[in-house]
């Protein structure tokens, strides 16, 4: 059905079923789409009977404002009236401010417009809700040049990185999704780059970098400026300063003279390289060049697979791996400076490096495979079984001496309280006997030996308070 309209009196009926069920309980909810109610009007305006009498609507549609696209406009003529079709049910009023309910005719319908001052439309509704958060979508595939409105969302991508660095520095955002790989030809300084695609490149040609963190990107191409790279995977970078946790570091197809990593010549810091791996084991064992540096730095911690180091070429330069399995292969290049290993590996293959190689605490397993044999784990197993017993015993040792020593003055206590009452009983009896006394002799358990001018006596404790004194023969 459709609207009709009673000309002479002016009054628009606008049936149930031009509206649309949004629910059914507690209480019926529907919703009239006021754009296709203007094309129906509009149709009733160009009938016949309807040339003759007042436009029924003014319509402004969507329209800019300095920027902002707002929503379509619908002013009845105050000639006419409208009439929902009655019932008991909720009307909804969606797609354009109107004044329909200045003109309605009251009945048991409840008429809900969403009128709003600053009303847009829903596609710059979306366009705002997608920007709230920092990123810039890029995509050289899908996207479109240019800086509008719009342009750099997840619908509307940017294809090229001049004019997403520019949405970036107008809405003040510095993150950059990108959908496809990415030739790095612009200063990006403090950026992030994410990807929302597989196998996406992130190719880096020497423009400053500072700042710059990346993740889930294959990373190639010449680094300039401290960066940090996430659960990338990493090839042929060279100038690399900075950090790099969990990635993966693959050499093949190229020569194994080339490095998958090279240090850049001047570091602002130590570089460091966390929980990374060996990408790809069947191929070519990845190279980290120490390059032209002469005290370079580098701290691998926790690194798997095998890995090459070359050009370690200086006494100050020193690399420092936690190797967790795998193997360390030096080139001829490394003929000075310090490679500290610790964790455990396979072996140190040295192809004629002359530099120093610290390893104390690194354990290489007896079969020299490379491989953490069960025998091995046994060893390491019953070494720190020996080494808690060892603790466990000396901990006792110190418990007993602490004991030992609590107990000392307690025997000093009583020691001196029983020689105290054998010299008073002593000095009694001789005071009976009239006797010059020279104490000599020693205390031996509960006697005592003494000797006067010509005769000796031994004293006995027989209780508590119970002396005797006996004379030697």
């Amino acid at each position: 059905m459709a609207p009709t309209v009673d000309w002479p009196t002016g009054v628009i009926t606008i049936p149930k079923s031009d509206s649309t069920q949004l629910q059914v309980s507690p209480v019926e909810r529907r919703s009239l789409d006021l754009i296709q109610f203007v094309l129906d009007i509009k149709a009733l305006e160009s009938s016949e009977p309807g040339r003759v009498f007042p436009t029924i609507v003014n319509f402004t549609s969507t329209n800019s404002l300095s920027g902002t696209e707002f929503a379509a406009l619908i002013d009845i003529n105050d000639y006419y009236s409208i009439t929902f079709e009655d019932g008991a049910y909720q009307l909804v009023l969606n797609g354009a401010n109107s004044n329909i309910t200045d003109v309605l005719n009251l009945n048991s319908v409840q008429v809900i417009p969403q009128n709003s001052a600053g009303l847009v439309s829903l596609a710059e509704i979306n366009n705002a809700l997608k920007s709230v958060n920092d990123t810039v979508y890029y995509n050289s595939s899908t996207g479109e040049a240019g800086t509008t409105s719009g342009i750099g969302q997840p619908d509307l991508p940017s294809n090229n990185l001049e004019d997403v660095i520019a949405i970036s520095t107008r809405d003040s955002k510095q993150r950059i999704n990108v959908g496809t790989s990415l030739t790095v030809d612009e200063t990006l300084v403090g950026y992030t780059v994410v990807t929302q695609g597989t196998n996406n490149y992130l190719t880096l040609t020497g423009t400053n970098t500072s700042g710059l963190s990346a993740q889930d990107l294959i990373v190639t191409g010449t680094q300039n400026g401290v960066a940090r790279f996430f659960t990338c995977t990493v090839g042929a970078l060279t100038g690399f300063d900075g950090m790099m946790r969990n990635c993966g570091f693959v050499q093949s197809p190229l020569p194994q003279t080339s490095a998958a990593i090279a240090i850049a010549a001047t570091t602002t810091q130590n570089p460091r390289l966390i929980d990374c791996f060996e990408s790809d084991p069947s191929g070519l064992y990845p190279v980290i060049d120490m390059g032209a540096g002469t005290s370079t730095r580098l701290a691998m911690q926790n690194y798997r697979g095998r890995i090459g180091i070359q050009n370690l070429d200086n006494e100050n330069k020193r690399v420092e791996i936690n190797l967790s399995g795998g193997q360390v292969f030096l080139d001829s290049s490394c003929t000075a400076g310090t490679l500290v290993l610790e964790g455990y590996g396979g072996s140190v293959v040295l192809n004629g490096a002359t530099c120093t190689v610290q390893g104390a605490n690194f354990i290489s397993p007896a079969s020299g495979s490379g491989a953490f044999t069960e025998s091995d784990r046994t060893a390491l197993n019953s070494a720190a079984a020996q080494s808690t017993a060892a603790n466990t015993a000396a901990s006792r040792l110190t418990e007993q001496r602490a004991t030992n020593l609590d107990d000392i003055p307690t025997i000093t206590t009583n020691t001196a309280t029983m020689l105290t009452r054998w010299t008073d009983a002593l000095a009694t009896t001789l005071a009976k006997m009239g006797r010059r006394v020279g104490i000599g002799g020693t205390a031996r358990h509960t006697t005592t030996a003494i000797t006067t001018d010509s005769e000796s006596y031994t004293i006995a404790q027989n209780g508590e308070n119970d002396y005797s004194v006996s004379e030697d023969e």
